[in-house]
């Protein structure tokens, strides 16, 4: 980023892996969802600048899943630049008690945050004409 001050947040490669606690079957089930490491479009993947967080704001604190969605969403609309960092920077462990696993029943989380995706688009189309 000290190299290209247009670039306002980079993401690193993502790599999942099952928690060893869990039972080999179940292990092997989620590995396979992931089986390779996969461009991080989740907050503890991004490293950002102070000012260009701040012209976003912040994380919204009413969904439980589908607030990374809801951000970058905000990101894009605000037009920040970003960069792709070719290499897994990030370990993400799955296990019983993540929160994306528990609420995977629930997806009124990720329905909510893409019905305000498509408001702010549309929102973004009466202002242009």
């Amino acid at each position: 980023m000290d190299s290209d001050p247009a670039i306002d947040f980079v993401l690193s490669l993502v790599r999942a892996f099952a928690s060893p606690e869990l039972p080999e079957p179940e292990r092997v089930a989620l590995e396979a969802q992931q089986p390779r490491p996969f461009e991080g479009w989740i907050a503890g993947s991004m490293l950002i600048r102070r000012t260009s967080f701040d012209r976003v704001g912040p994380f919204v604190e009413d969904l439980r899943v589908g607030e990374a969605v809801d951000w970058f969403s905000r990101a894009r609309r605000t037009g920040l630049n970003h960069l792709i960092v070719p290499e897994v920077l990030v370990e993400r462990r799955l296990h019983r008690h993540n929160t994306t696993r528990l609420q995977a029943t629930d997806r009124r989380g990720y329905l909510l945050a893409a019905k305000r995706h498509v408001d702010r688009l549309r929102k973004d189309r009466e202002s242009e004409r």
